[in-house]
């Protein structure tokens, strides 16, 4: 394995990483403003 490969493989490793916290943190954020929601529709 030259070092460019590895380089290459930890790139895709880290951007991987990254699409994952960003589904993750738009799942959560989603989540929240249905929850949010369904407060104001209980409350009203």
């Amino acid at each position: 394995l030259t070092t460019s490969q590895a380089l290459l493989a930890r790139l895709e490793t880290s951007v991987a990483i990254w699409f994952f916290l960003l589904v993750v943190y738009h799942i959560i954020r989603h989540w929240m403003l249905i929850q949010r929601r369904r407060i104001a529709f209980d409350r009203a």
